[in-house]
Order: C-alpha cells, then structure tokens, then sequence
C-alpha cells in the first residue's frame, strides 16, 4: 500500500478503498488551508486529508482533532458552550459555510476548506 500527502493518515487505516467498521468506504481527499495559530498546530499552511465519502464539516474536524489532538481542539471547540468557537471561518470553496449547510455541509473529492481564526491586531 502506497502512502500520499500530509493527510494520508486516515488511509493508512482503512486504505483508499476498503472496510471501516465492516462497511466499505471510498475516500475522498480533502485540501485544508489555514494560518496564524493553526497553521503552527498542523505543522503545514496547507494538507491533504483523506475522509470517507459522504463526510460534512463535523467528520473532517473530528478526524483532524483525533490526528493533532488536545491543541487543536482547544484552538477551535468551546467546551463549555460546546460547538465550535463563534469567531472562526470555516470556507468550502470559497464560500463560507454559513451560506451553505453550516457544519453540516458535505464535502466532495477535492474540495478546498479554509479554516480561518481570527487575526488581530492594531
């Protein structure tokens, strides 16, 4: 089994096309932007992350926190209103996904998400 990209972690585990949980999965690949605080957390501006078919906003952020753990959780997620912090942008394509289906947005094979936190400054 050949490995490819940053992301190709969730591969390793069920391979490009293979059985999760007994059920087959295809995977799609997922390019993930960011900067400032999150850029230094994932190690890279940009990575590839290989997600099941059929993943919405929820699933990428859930498999990237079990990849880079507690630090980024904490950089995106409330714990005590639960849900991801009110002050950062998720975009799928250049659009945000207010506009689109929120963290319920599903992604497709190549999708570009940017995952901005604030920037400050004066």
């Amino acid at each position: 089994m050949r490995f490819e990209g940053n992301g190709a972690f969730f591969a390793q585990i069920v391979g490009k096309e293979g059985f999760f949980c007994g059920v087959k999965k295809t995977l799609i690949s997922v390019k993930v932007h960011t900067i400032f605080e999150l850029k230094k957390i994932l190690g890279h501006r940009e990575i590839d992350i290989a997600v099941p078919h059929g993943s919405n906003i929820n699933g990428l952020l859930d498999n990237m926190v079990k990849k880079w753990g507690e630090t980024l959780s904490s950089s995106l997620f409330d714990s005590e209103m639960g849900g991801l912090f009110s002050h950062i942008q998720i975009m799928v394509n250049g659009r945000s996904i207010s506009f689109l289906n929120g963290m319920e947005t599903v992604l497709e094979d190549h999708d570009d998400v940017l995952i901005l936190p604030p920037a400050g400054g004066g």
